[in-house]
């Protein structure tokens, strides 16, 4: 009898342990997904090709999928490179979220107003400010089925703010945006 507690007291025991090493050995994870979007200026406004981004093809995703309770966004940035556009162009943008069917939109985050020349010349990522009543929507979008669709909206200002003239020496400007959504996988304990 003594033999059977000691033998329960031990199972008991490490099946606590154990459950503390699961949580050690599946922590949250943070992760990134980024999207790059070619802007051909032919207006002084309009929308990006639609891209996807999908977890289900991410390492981390893989590693988790069957301990993954949902994602939490930490933040989501910008970064303009490769300009080639006139010095005096501005630019401020929205960025959109759909799910896959594309029968579902939201803006997700907008882009502040700021000279393209210096953006790209900082070369830093900008955070862009978070439409916090839609990110629910797009993190369902990754919990089921794991992906969702964003696309870039634009607009070109001259300084003083008023819409740029797209003419013979501005048509065809480009510039590419880049858009980084910052996720942490969530996991079950």
């Amino acid at each position: 009898m003594k033999k059977l507690l000691t033998s329960a007291l031990i199972l008991i025991a490490f099946s606590f342990t154990a459950c503390d090493l699961i949580s050690e050995l599946v922590p949250d994870v943070d992760t990134d997904f980024s999207e790059t979007f070619q802007i051909q200026v032919l207006s002084n406004n309009g929308f990006s090709e639609v891209k996807s981004i999908d977890a289900t093809d991410s390492d981390e995703y893989n590693d988790f999928k069957d301990n993954i309770e949902g994602f939490e966004l930490r933040k989501i940035t910008y970064l303009i490179k490769n300009l080639n556009a006139p010095e005096d162009m501005y630019f401020s943008g929205a960025i959109y979220c759909s799910n896959e069917e594309e029968t579902e939109s939201y803006t997700i985050g907008s882009m502040a107003r700021a000279k393209l020349s210096d953006l790209e010349e900082a070369g830093l990522e900008n955070e862009a400010t978070p439409q916090a009543e839609h990110l629910d929507k797009v993190l369902s979008w990754l919990d089921s089925p794991g992906r969702f669709n964003v696309k870039a909206g634009y607009s070109l200002t001259t300084p003083d703010g008023t819409p740029y003239v797209i003419d013979g020496t501005s048509r065809g400007a480009n510039f590419e945006v880049v858009v980084k959504f910052y996720l942490t996988v969530k996991t079950k304990v």
